[in-house]
């Protein structure tokens, strides 16, 4: 029988009925590979390694760096200052539980926003703050010195020099829309102000008189496929370029179009997630690649933003990643459960999610032909070697046919530590019109897949 590759995704994409390809990846992600046995392989997501819980607090809302060894993390109600040893210090409350804003500007002093409330953080205090002539804001970033806060009406309001407070003329509104705000936030030198039908663009602005908005209007952000406006779904989710828009898409701005880059069944997934302006996003990078995850009520989709591929997350006994938010701090990737005060590293080097199985799965492109049933003879896999002595590692082999549910799971050893001469072969594999094959790794250690090989035959018409 003649050998093929067995195909495998490049990205997540399944079809939206089993039938039509179950394409995934899940917790693990395609990456190049230059001048090697194979173009790409396949590489498990990092890991998680205990580092501290926050005694009676709720999932993890909001984390910043404020130093290279001093960061920020919102704990459910409590607000906390941690170190990269995981020390934790209370800091001070919110007394409520929506989305919260935290930004920093040039002179190292931090601002928060939560439900209409405002705080400074200096000097490790965290302090309330009142000002007359700031109305309750959404959110908060900083550009250039300045703190701008969002309102629900869409205003823009721009503080002091590196400084908390505003002046009453110093504000501006989104001109294109008057679709009121969800969120404001930077990308480079650019300030978007985020409503729910536009995004408007705002720089610096030399010439503007103390006391008033030191940013002028640039232009209105365009969907490039409709020549369209497009807004903001969520407040948590609009990250540098990388947002989650009003049409439920995740869109990229290349310069100020915002294209979409979400994959069908993300957008899906957006479409129908029961809470969809609860929908957050985090970023990091790691050894090369900047990741943005993007989580909903039961799902977490990645974006990697250095191979433009996707791949689905998801830990041990969850239909999404335990993790809500990630921050490098001194160049430790700190990362918070999502309802619980638990905090990680997440590290490279750690092959479970805290003790539990990090389950990475490769779902096959279908095997199928319509006219003809297809004999599979035997799938042969190139896959790293056991890595851990003493361990007995295996990875499993499951397939289904005709969009039925996954089954007939066969085990093979990945053999003794660095054992290169250890082939996995599956054989006696039966036959179908339309079979997709799920790769699935667990045990601890380096995982990567370099390709599938299948032994395949025509059968007759039947």
């Amino acid at each position: 029988m003649p050998i093929v590759d067995l195909t495998l995704p490049l990205q997540s994409s399944p079809a939206e009925d089993a039938w039509g390809g179950q394409a995934r990846l899940v917790n693990c992600y395609a990456v190049p590979l230059e001048r090697g046995k194979s173009e790409v392989v396949i590489h498990a997501t990092d890991g998680l390694a205990p580092l501290a819980t926050i005694t009676g607090a709720g999932g993890i809302r909001a984390m910043a760096a404020v130093t290279e060894a001093e960061g920020l993390v919102v704990a459910g109600r409590v607000v906390e200052r941690i170190d990269t040893s995981g020390t934790a210090t209370l800091v001070g409350a919110l007394p409520s539980d929506g989305h919260v804003g935290i930004a920093q500007n040039a002179d190292g002093e931090v601002a928060l926003v939560c439900d209409g409330l405002y705080y400074s953080y200096v000097s490790g205090v965290l302090t309330q703050l009142s000002d007359p002539d700031l109305p309750p804001p959404l959110s908060v970033c900083s550009l250039k010195g300045y703190f701008v806060y969002m309102l629900a009406d869409g205003r823009m309001f721009a503080s002091d020099l590196n400084d908390f407070e505003v002046e009453g003329l110093s504000y501006a509104q989104n001109e294109q829309a008057p679709d009121g705000g969800v969120v404001g936030w930077v990308r480079g030198n650019d300030l978007l102000g985020g409503g729910k039908r536009s995004i408007e663009v705002w720089q610096i602005n030399p010439g503007a008189e103390a006391g008033t908005f030191p940013f002028a209007p640039v232009t209105t952000i365009i969907e490039p496929a409709t020549q369209q406006t497009i807004g903001v779904l969520s407040a948590d989710s609009a990250i540098d370029g990388v947002f989650v828009a009003s049409d439920k898409t995740v869109k990229l701005l290349d310069g100020y179009s915002a294209v979409t880059i979400s994959p069908p069944a993300l957008n899906r997934a957006i479409a129908d997630d029961p809470s969809p302006s609860s929908i957050s996003a985090t970023r990091w990078s790691s050894r090369g690649y900047t990741f943005y995850a993007f989580s909903g009520t039961g799902w977490t989709w990645v974006y990697n933003a250095t191979t433009k591929a996707w791949h689905e997350q998801q830990s041990y006994g969850l239909d999404r990643w335990r993790v809500s938010k990630v921050m490098d701090l001194g160049g430790t990737l700190i990362a918070g459960h999502y309802n619980a005060g638990t905090l990680y590293t997440l590290d490279h080097d750690t092959h479970t999610e805290d003790g539990d199985p990090h389950v990475m799965d490769v779902y096959s492109i279908p095997v199928a032909d319509v006219a003809r049933r297809m004999r599979h003879g035997e799938v042969v896999l190139d896959v790293v070697p056991g890595t851990i002595s003493g361990t007995d590692r295996h990875v499993e082999l499951a397939w289904s046919d005709m969009g039925e549910p996954f089954g007939h799971e066969m085990l093979r050893s990945l053999g003794a530590l660095a054992q290169t001469r250890h082939q996995i072969r599956f054989q006696r594999l039966g036959s179908s019109h339309n079979r997709t094959y799920r790769i699935r790794m667990s045990a601890g250690g380096r995982r990567a897949l370099y390709g599938a090989k299948l032994d395949l035959a025509q059968m007759g018409r039947t």
